[in-house]
């Protein structure tokens, strides 16, 4: 798969939210703002804040600003690569194949 394929099939995979859900399995987080959100996943992650792709599942808003709360399913290229070797690796096992898998960014 060439690089610019993992990224297509990301793109893809994005505009369709519930179709990712079905295919991928995200991490969900949650903090009292979506900066905050999204620089803890960024540091899980070990990738910068605008290399994650997210969908807010959560808001909720607390008295004058006190309790505020977002929850959201985040991913990274990383975590789409790490799954598409994951399933390619399954599917070749699965046909008794043997295949060395390498998916590259």
């Amino acid at each position: 798969m060439a690089n610019s394929d993992v990224g297509v099939l990301a793109c893809e995979l994005s505009c369709n939210q519930k179709s990712l859900r079905r295919v991928f399995s995200m991490d969900v987080f949650t903090a009292k703002s979506l900066e905050e959100l999204l620089a803890k996943a960024a540091e899980e992650k070990k990738v910068n804040v605008d290399e994650l792709q997210y969908f807010v599942t959560e808001e909720k808003k607390g008295f004058l600003g006190l309790g505020n709360q977002v929850s959201a399913e985040v991913y990274s290229m990383n975590d789409v690569t790490a799954f598409i070797e994951k399933y390619l690796k399954t599917f070749f096992a699965g046909l008794d194949i043997e295949a060395e898998v390498d998916v590259k960014k």
